[in-house]
């Protein structure tokens, strides 16, 4: 269910961003920007989520901490994307972005760096 959540958030947040019809560097930036969003926006509600189950209404989400690893994440999931697909099928298709971002969390080759990499447990 996770995965369809945040697909759907992707291709959305992209849909926005996107007006360019190659790889460029002002495309693969939107579709970083894109990424980030979704990825940024579903931890969030997930956070907020166990927020309410835990009854701890002080915990703040830390966007300022995260979001600058999620956006590194992204950037590799886009340029791993962009070495095996075309633009058009990028734009056409996110979810060829799928096994990038879940083999990254899996601790794959995009894996996340810096405060969220010790937040999940990678920097141990």
């Amino acid at each position: 269910m996770f995965n369809k959540i945040l697909v759907l958030v992707f291709c959305l947040s992209i849909s926005f961003y996107i007006n360019a019809e190659e790889w460029d560097q002002q495309s693969k930036q939107a579709m970083i920007n894109g990424c980030t969003f979704s990825l940024i926006s579903s931890t969030q509600r997930d956070f907020e989520q166990r927020v309410v189950e835990s009854g701890n209404p002080d915990a703040k989400f830390p966007r300022d901490l995260i979001e600058p690893s999620m956006a590194i994440l992204c950037g590799c999931v886009v340029r791993r994307a962009e070495k095996e697909h075309s633009y058009e099928d990028a734009v056409n298709n996110q979810q060829i972005f799928m096994p990038y971002i879940q083999e990254a969390f899996s601790g794959g080759e995009c894996m996340p760096k810096g405060p969220l990499s010790n937040m999940m447990g990678y920097d141990q």
